[in-house]
């Protein structure tokens, strides 16, 4: 004997079925809230009112559910406190590296220094050992520091001053490292006085 249903009452039981099966996948798959949250959406869709709201209410608080969308959320938070510490330092390392224009050149104390320097070299001295007075020079000379003796120099008329440096000409009389014979040459020297004074052989 054939029993015909009504068809709502085999809408519900096809419903009933397709939300038992679902349910099953949600248990299988519940670690991944994306597809949690998808089958959750289509029980909601195909089971309508026969399934209660508080089935995925429950659902919802299950401990696995939970972390896993609480830890999808922490995800998408921008960490804003190291971004601004990063800001701050390079700010201070920007103010830190700004330093003000040298100042031009006092001329006088720049002929004044380099005579200072041409003295301490033709009396034997050390080029480092000009560093270690009160104010110190900065020296930069290859010739005094690759074994060079000074035995005379003469500072020449010959100097213009340019912006922060002067540069002058200076005839050197020098013997070589070997001790052979004195040989004669005119260098050229840019003198700096600020910050600090400096007195270095030209490469012009």
């Amino acid at each position: 004997m054939r029993i015909r249903l009504p068809g709502h009452a085999l809408r519900s039981l096809t419903t009933s079925a397709t939300v038992v099966f679902l349910r099953k996948l949600v248990n299988l798959r519940r670690r991944d809230a994306p597809v949690g949250r998808l089958v959750n959406s289509y029980v909601r869709q195909s089971a309508g009112p026969a399934l209660p709201d508080e089935v995925f209410r429950n659902n919802m608080k299950e401990p696995a559910m939970k972390n896993n969308i609480r830890l999808r959320r922490r995800k998408t938070r921008i960490p804003l406190m190291p971004l601004l510490i990063g800001g701050c330092l390079i700010s201070i390392f920007v103010g830190c590296g700004h330093q003000r224009p040298a100042a031009d050149v006092n001329v006088e104390l720049a002929r004044n220094s380099l005579h200072q320097v041409l003295t301490h070299w033709q009396d034997g001295g050390q080029i480092e050992q000009l560093r270690d007075q009160s104010p110190e020079i900065i020296v930069q000379e290859g010739l005094w520091s690759g074994g060079h003796i000074l035995k005379s120099f003469v500072i020449t008329p010959q100097s213009r001053a340019e912006n922060a440096n002067w540069f002058c000409d200076v005839e050197l009389t020098l013997t070589p490292p070997d001790g052979g014979r004195p040989q004669t040459k005119t260098v050229t020297y840019a003198i700096g006085t600020d910050p600090v004074i400096t007195v270095f052989h030209a490469m012009l």
